[in-house]
């Protein structure tokens, strides 16, 4: 099935960015589309991104506030 490994992966990497942890993220993406992130590769992929991205203590929240107010707003629903 097309869309399930790369396209999920990024889909984690964005939840990462908007909050949640690395585990959290590829949790979501595989209970809303099961079969997501196909390989352990790209489970680790997700992992060491989100580790480099908050060792780098970038604050995604203060460039795209307007993404952080979204994620608040929906986050019970994941």
């Amino acid at each position: 099935m097309a869309g399930l490994g790369r396209t999920g992966m990024i889909a984690a990497l964005i939840l990462t960015k908007l909050g949640l942890s690395a585990q959290q993220s590829i949790k979501v993406i595989r209970d809303n589309r099961p079969g997501s992130i196909e390989t352990e590769a790209q489970e680790n992929f997700v992992r060491f991104f989100d580790a480099y991205d908050k060792r780098r203590g970038l604050d995604f929240h203060a460039t795209f506030p307007e993404l952080g107010s979204y994620y608040n707003k929906w986050k019970d629903r994941l």
